[in-house]
């Protein structure tokens, strides 16, 4: 055993995870009868899928809810849709369940998921970084990655590394997978990366250094230290729907979350948008 690991933790050795693992897909694919059929999205959870890491908040996020980040939203257009999450909450380095778990398995199943399909994925955080990954490796039309990681080395280097992320820790000596840790030798021109960056997070500046300048990567950046969607998500899905004019001529200025929403959504969308995610982030938490 790794002098960093610890004999037991929860996200990846309780008996209710790994029982989760193994007997659930852990994606769901959903069709929409009014979108167009060759136009896939694919959306990632990010490790805030539950928290604290505990038995009780897994039970009531995963087990009972069966939660999927973004389900509450669709790409407008796409006929479908697939939710994928990690339950390890380990950047996927453990794929998905017990079938799919390495992130090239997930790659080839994702690949038959989406054939012929003109697709555009998604995610924040760890989401941004699987986004980022398989949307680079499956040539996406699009990617959207909200402050989404590029780099997972930092994350092997924290103090408390060994428990928060302990796949991370086993395998990044690992020949399969420690070439997934750097994001950079992946990316490509032709998949553009959308990505909305906070530039007063520690964590997101962090990963702005680590990327540099690549010509698909698309930094748009928000006043915000807010790690995740900087900005109200009721602006979502017109983001969605602007052209990639239009994205791009986001990436010159600095952006002001608030008025952000409100020159995207408008006062009374925006109003409503605040009060709905105040609330949703409550029941998270409780």
């Amino acid at each position: 055993m790794d002098k960093n690991e610890i004999d037991w933790i929860f996200q990846i050795d309780d008996e209710e995870v790994l029982e989760t693992y193994r007997t659930r897909d852990n994606y769901l694919i959903e069709h929409s009868p009014e979108g167009d059929g060759s136009r896939c999205a694919v959306y990632f959870s990010s490790n805030d899928l539950y928290f604290p890491n505990n038995r009780a908040r897994f039970h009531e996020r995963v087990t009972r809810r069966n939660t999927f980040e973004w389900f509450g939203t669709r790409i407008p257009g796409c006929g479908r849709h697939i939710f994928i999450r990690d339950v390890f909450k380990q950047w996927y380095l453990g794929g998905i369940n017990a079938r799919l778990n390495s992130p090239e398995k997930v790659l080839e199943w994702l690949k038959e998921e989406t054939r012929g399909c003109r697709v555009t994925m998604m995610g924040s955080s760890a989401g941004g970084y699987a986004a980022v990954l398989f949307g680079s490796l499956l040539h996406a039309e699009r990617v959207f990655s909200f402050n989404g990681y590029f780099d997972l080395a930092p994350e092997t280097d924290m103090e408390n590394a060994a428990v928060v992320n302990p796949l991370l820790v086993r395998y990044r000596n690992d020949v399969q997978r420690a070439p997934f840790y750097r994001l950079a030798p992946f990316l490509r021109e032709r998949t553009p990366v959308y990505y909305f960056h906070s530039l007063f997070s520690p964590i997101d500046r962090r990963q702005r250094e680590l990327l540099g300048n690549h010509q698909g990567v698309h930094v748009i950046p928000f006043r915000s230290s807010r790690h995740g969607i900087p900005f109200l998500k009721c602006c979502l899905n017109r983001i969605f729907q602007y052209s990639d004019e239009k994205l791009l001529a986001l990436c010159g200025t600095e952006h002001h979350p608030v008025r952000f929403s409100l020159r995207c959504a408008g006062v009374w969308e925006t109003a409503a948008g605040f009060s709905r995610q105040v609330w949703q982030h409550y029941r998270k938490r409780h």
